[in-house]
């Protein structure tokens, strides 16, 4: 019985070591000991298998979520922002390169004015939103 309960706990720690990132880590850094036909051996995880669940585990962390908001541009300082949606401001840093469109005319950061009508997309990281592209909007009244 005792054969069959440990069999089964390698099983479920290799299935973890499949599925789950969180739990292979901490599988795949214990050593697991298989009974077979009465005699003892050692299975340890290469070095290499611990490494990739865990940079499999870091990728998926970080991966950044692209999130938009259209809104009046309410402030222009440097290579920042200010987006005003609601009563809600962005404060979007712009990077070198970004796209700024407004129908099928590229622009660039010196086009815009506060007032603007815009909407951008964005990422955030380390608690800065980065806008990846911009897109001014053109009223059909003006």
């Amino acid at each position: 019985m005792e054969k069959r309960n440990r069999l089964t706990l390698l099983i479920s720690m290799l299935l973890s070591l499949v599925v789950g990132a969180g739990s292979a880590i901490m599988a795949a850094e214990k050593e697991v000991v298989v009974l077979a036909d009465n005699a003892t051996s050692q299975v340890m995880p290469t070095e290499n298998a611990t490494a990739n669940v865990k940079k499999t585990a870091t990728t998926a962390s970080v991966k950044k979520q692209t999130r938009q908001v259209t809104g009046l541009v309410t402030a222009i300082s440097g290579n920042h922002l200010d987006v005003k949606k609601g009563n809600k401001t962005f404060a979007l840093k712009v990077e070198e390169g970004i796209v700024i469109k407004s129908g099928d005319t590229e622009k660039s950061l010196a086009d815009l004015k506060v007032g603007d009508k815009i909407m951008a997309k964005y990422v955030e990281s380390g608690g800065v939103l980065i806008a990846r592209s911009i897109y001014l909007k053109i009223d059909a009244g003006k």
